[in-house]
């Protein structure tokens, strides 16, 4: 999922500092109501340390009933490149069967077409979509082309 809408950069506030706007609330709550309409519960959030990101992370466990310490806070995933995003998979233990991943693009969308197959859609992530995708193997197994598109939900504007 990329994060919900954010506040506009100003000179007073760094990009890492961003908060959430109204809207990005909103759509966080939104995309809760999503997974729970697909009957998915993540076991682990995988989420970037920054402001907008980490308040999607804590409205959408909120709404799923999920506890703090199923938020994991990683700090590679901060402009996190696509061995960033594979790197952090592969270390995924074998116990966490559905992983949510809160980030950034333009990684996110890198590893959404790494993953997913066939290649000739173009996705773009806006803020708040969710990519549900389904994979069959270990982690640390995930190879170029090993997910299935679930289901692409854009976020709300």
């Amino acid at each position: 999922m990329r994060h919900g809408q954010a506040d506009p950069a100003t000179s007073r506030l760094s990009d890492y500092d961003r908060c959430l706007s109204t809207l990005g609330e909103q759509q966080a709550k939104s995309a809760a109501q999503h997974l729970q309409n697909l009957y998915l519960q993540p076991q682990k959030i995988l989420c970037s340390p920054a402001d907008r990101t980490k308040s999607t992370a804590l409205i959408v466990s909120q709404r799923l009933n999920m506890a703090t310490h199923q938020i994991v806070f990683a700090p590679r995933l901060y402009e996190a490149s696509l061995s960033d995003f594979l790197t952090l998979l592969t270390e995924q233990g074998d116990n966490t069967n559905v992983l949510m991943l809160i980030a950034h693009n333009p990684g996110l969308e890198k590893l959404l077409h790494y993953l997913n197959l066939p290649r000739q859609e173009k996705y773009y992530l806006h803020t708040a979509s969710l990519a549900v995708l389904s994979i069959n193997k270990a982690w640390h197994l995930i190879e170029d082309g090993d997910a299935n598109l679930i289901s692409l939900i854009p976020g709300k504007h």
